[in-house]
């Protein structure tokens, strides 16, 4: 009887460890009573169920709790598959898009056997020769091997997913800060131009830059100038929306691209990082303040040429004495 209860406990808490698994993939953290739980509540029913001499004490809460739990993974590794995780990188990442497919079906073929198997277990029996035949251990076997065969191709197939993810991340972002490079930001930019072509949205440059920054470095040491721009480039990212993208182009200066802004919400934009960067301040050094060009970008306008532009209205705005917007107004020489 203590093998049936501890037997029942651990495959549903196995399956369950499937559906954290999927979670996970997804960013979402699972409590632990939610994988627990199931668990002990099957060793419970089993112990509970325990008929002396019958064919299988705990039958029914295992193929409950087993059909449950995989079903939550199935839903899980679904909602995986439609999202833009993979997909951002799809042409290179095939693979572990395929593969999180194929679980998700495994998952699915598997938990409903499970629900067939509990509905086939109330209504012919246990002892019946279609039950044995078609959803006995037999044929629980085999399924369950397909099942650990797609989940070691998943494995293998994420891992390596995330091992080039990592190396193209470090090959396309600042070490420092974690911003695009000037390469990616310019195709990643001229890809969203180019996809939005014609479709009546608007798109904005800033180009910003942190005043005195030298002298930061010279007064309070170049550890805290590290500081000081990683603290822009999260002000920056918390500013920004989802499409938008933003790049360290070099020392202290930044661009950013808004793929649909004009130039008063560009405008908008500088104040809403100044606020989150001025919010992290520590009490004895103070942060440099920051001069920002902003240019809008019309049809059949390069990026080059609006970065240019919004470059030079930046030179406006240290000339004007800094810490202050200055946009470039189409028809300005």
């Amino acid at each position: 009887m203590l093998a049936a209860i501890l037997g029942n406990g651990v495959s549903v808490m196995g399956a369950a460890f499937a559906w954290i698994a999927a979670r996970s993939l997804r960013g979402v953290s699972t409590r632990w009573w939610l994988y627990v739980g199931p668990a002990a509540a099957t060793g419970l029913a089993t112990w509970w169920e325990s008929p002396e001499g019958g064919a299988w004490p705990g039958g029914v809460a295992l193929l409950i709790g087993m059909g449950a739990m995989l079903g939550l993974s199935a839903w899980e590794l679904i909602a995986l598959y439609r999202t833009s995780v993979l997909r951002v990188d799809h042409r290179q990442y095939g693979e572990a898009h395929t593969a999180i497919a194929a679980l998700a079906v495994s998952s699915v073929v598997v938990s409903a056997f499970y629900a067939i198997r509990a509905a086939t277990f109330f209504t012919a029996g246990p002892e019946s020769s279609f039950y044995v035949d078609w959803f006995g251990p037999r044929t629980t076997t085999f399924l369950i091997l397909i099942l650990l065969v797609v989940v070691s191709y998943t494995v293998t197939a994420l891992s390596h997913f995330e091992i080039e993810r990592g190396w193209r991340t470090r090959a396309v972002t600042d070490d420092l800060t974690g911003m695009l490079h000037r390469s990616a930001f310019l195709e990643h930019a001229q890809h969203i131009l180019r996809e939005r072509s014609g479709d009546g949205t608007v798109q904005a440059v800033i180009v910003a830059d942190l005043d005195h920054f030298k002298e930061v470095n010279d007064m309070h040491g170049h550890a805290h100038g590290d500081r000081v721009l990683i603290a822009f480039s999260r002000a920056t990212r918390a500013a920004l929306g989802d499409q938008d993208l933003a790049a360290r182009f070099g020392g202290e200066e930044f661009v950013i691209f808004l793929a649909d802004a004009d130039v008063d919400v560009a405008i908008a934009v500088t104040g809403a990082i100044n606020a989150a960067f001025e919010s992290t301040a520590e009490a004895d050094r103070q942060l440099p303040t920051v001069s920002y060009g902003v240019a809008g970008i019309k049809d059949h306008m390069s990026l080059e040429e609006a970065i240019h532009l919004a470059d030079s209205a930046l030179y406006r705005a240290k000339r004007a004495g800094r810490a202050q917007v200055a946009a470039h107004e189409h028809g300005d020489v």
